[in-house]
């Protein structure tokens, strides 16, 4: 009785591992609004683009992260933005899989991640990216010309790098610290239990902190690799590319671990 107590123990534990990453992946509603408010600043209707996507009018619940992925791409066509008109110069339909391209051959994640800081100064202009390492962190700092940004945009410009180099060299890079240079919108919690790191409002400067040993990482992607990843995103990117894949298979694996024998 008390090895299957312990059997059930474990199980018990994994599955709310298991539901606990389930629930992270689905999108709050209020992320929703905050990608139509891109459509509402230039007097679109946001009905259609919803219906679209088979969104309710108003979304009251999460969605998955395939739905809201869906709806990322249908604004970014309607927009011809894939930025969501939040820069000073709009990211054209295109533009991620170029950048995607773009950093695919650099030898580490170091090198990679600066050629893509490049290229979104590039196109964007403002905000503008940058690098810094200290502290035994490699920070992605961003620097507006005027006053701050959104929440969203801010968070927006890291989901689009931290996917693409967690993609890169095959695995999850954790996030140590999120800093906002704008104020905490209403939907602060949801920040919270998304970046899953300690996340602050109303700092200096905006900007998201991973391990800088990360740096060093080899990168070793194929052009048949990129087709495929590129095919899933956003919705890939959005739960921080192979997070509940890895989870589940630990999860799979305990409990084939945990199996009493008969």
């Amino acid at each position: 009785m008390t090895e299957l107590l312990h059997y059930f123990g474990q199980f018990c534990h994994s599955a709310e591992i298991y539901m606990a990453e389930i629930e992270r992946r689905m999108i709050a509603p209020g992320f929703v609004e905050e990608a139509l408010d891109s459509l509402r600043r230039l007097g679109k209707p946001t009905e259609p683009i919803l219906a679209q996507v088979g969104l309710p009018s108003l979304v009251e619940r999460p969605v998955s992260a395939e739905t809201y992925g869906a709806l990322w791409l249908a604004i970014a066509a309607e927009l011809d933005d894939e930025f969501f008109g939040m820069g000073a110069h709009p990211m054209r339909s295109g533009s991620f899989t170029l950048l995607c391209h773009c950093v695919l051959h650099a030898p580490t994640l170091g090198q990679a991640l600066r050629r893509a800081l490049r290229f979104l100064d590039v196109v964007l202009d403002d905000p503008r990216g940058r690098l810094v390492i200290r502290d035994g962190l490699a920070e992605i700092e961003l620097r507006d010309a005027g006053g701050p940004r959104s929440a969203f945009a801010y968070r927006t410009y890291w989901i689009i790098l931290h996917g693409i180099i967690c993609w890169l060299v095959g695995r999850r890079i954790p996030i140590r610290l999120v800093d906002f240079r704008c104020a905490e919108p209403k939907q602060g919690a949801d920040y919270r239990l998304f970046f899953g790191a300690p996340v602050r409002f109303s700092q200096p400067i905006s900007r998201l902190g991973f391990d800088s040993a990360m740096l060093d990482l080899p990168i070793s992607r194929s052009e048949q690799a990129l087709k495929q990843f590129l095919r899933g995103a956003p919705a890939n990117i959005l739960v921080r590319y192979r997070y509940d894949a890895g989870i589940a298979a630990a999860v799979r694996r305990r409990l084939s671990q945990a199996t009493p024998a008969t």
